[in-house]
């Protein structure tokens, strides 16, 4: 499908350009971080340090470039090497691939979106929302402020995963996580710019009312990332009993199935407690369906050369904004039709 746009030495080119942009940004980030910025005088560099490394790039690696996050996904990769969910999926797919590019561009995303938004929502909420504010829990310990804040956190995670299947302009956006047909460790990743900036605006404005500090807010929203590698993993488990209080790789496939009866199931990001309470939760705990969106029209790695897979996540960024702009097409030409 592609390569109806771009053809021949473009397409290559451009596929070698997404592929050394993404490990560029990787490495500059990660390497930015282990530097002060106190000696630099130049004032690129002084905005850039500001913007990237204070938080951003220091918290990206200290979150994703440790020995937990390697060991991690190294586990959860072999359990779906030794008990996958389903054999159809090759190990070493076009779906891994892609999300692995995915993964490279997300120090993109933490530098456009997450710095500008923890510098711009604290100071707009305190401008103007500021006497919502309430300090009831300040005098919380930290662990019970934790406990309360990852609750708070992942219900609200439910109610914008809700909104997003149910509005049809947010779907959009959110179809480019659910376009993955081969589930793997990296899929989590795989995430549209506009989902990630409403997913931590309504995250993060319950815990600014109760005071939390930034600090803790991002605490709490990257300890919210670490189980969804897991429950987007191909592995087969239902974690037992588990799986009345968490959400599991097969609870949430079969939220990205691509059967009828499944959709709009299975919400939840880290508790399945809020599934169970609100009626969405799939209560057949053995199934284990295909997943993908089932539109044969959309951008999909499958239907590219593998070296054109570093600018699909490109693609796909772009995709709901050509279709939202194709359904405003429509609804002009039938206003137009019945005048």
């Amino acid at each position: 499908m592609l390569g109806r746009i771009c053809s021949g030495r473009i397409s290559l080119a451009v596929g070698v350009l997404g592929l050394v942009l993404a490990v560029s940004v990787g490495l500059w980030l990660f390497l930015a971080a282990s530097f002060e910025p106190n000696g630099r005088t130049n004032a690129v560099f002084q905005f850039l340090d500001a913007l990237v490394v204070t938080p951003v790039a220091e918290q990206f690696r200290h979150v994703v470039f440790t020995k937990q996050f390697v060991a991690f996904m190294g586990l959860i990769a072999l359990l779906a090497v030794v008990v996958p969910a389903t054999r159809k999926e090759p190990i070493l797919s076009k779906g891994l691939f892609q999300d692995v590019f995915w993964f490279l561009y997300q120090p993109v995303v933490f530098v456009v979106i997450f710095a500008t938004w923890l510098t711009w929502l604290p100071n707009f909420f305190d401008a103007h929302l500021g006497n919502l504010k309430t300090d009831i829990v300040t005098q919380w310990p930290a662990w019970g402020r934790l406990v309360l804040g990852i609750l708070i956190a992942d219900f609200m995670h439910w109610v914008q995963h809700v909104m997003l299947h149910k509005i049809p302009i947010l779907w959009n956006f959110h179809k480019v996580h659910h376009s993955q047909q081969q589930l793997n460790v990296f899929t989590n990743f795989r995430v549209h710019a506009v989902d990630h900036v409403l997913l931590m605006t309504l995250r993060a404005v319950p815990l600014l009312i109760l005071s939390f500090e930034i600090p803790e807010v991002f605490i709490v929203l990257v300890f919210q990332k670490w189980h969804p590698w897991f429950t987007h993993a191909n592995v087969r488990t239902n974690l037992g009993p588990l799986k009345y209080v968490l959400v599991t790789p097969q609870s949430h496939r079969v939220h990205h199935s691509v059967e009828a009866e499944h959709r709009d199931k299975n919400f939840g990001s880290l508790l399945s407690i809020w599934d169970h309470l609100f009626g969405t939760q799939v209560r057949n705990y053995d199934v284990y369906p295909g997943t993908g969106i089932g539109d044969k029209g959309y951008p999909l790695e499958q239907g590219v050369a593998w070296w054109m897979l570093p600018v699909m996540p490109i693609v796909q960024m772009f995709q709901p904004f050509r279709e939202i702009g194709r359904d405003l097409l429509r609804q002009r030409g039938r206003k137009r039709a019945l005048q």
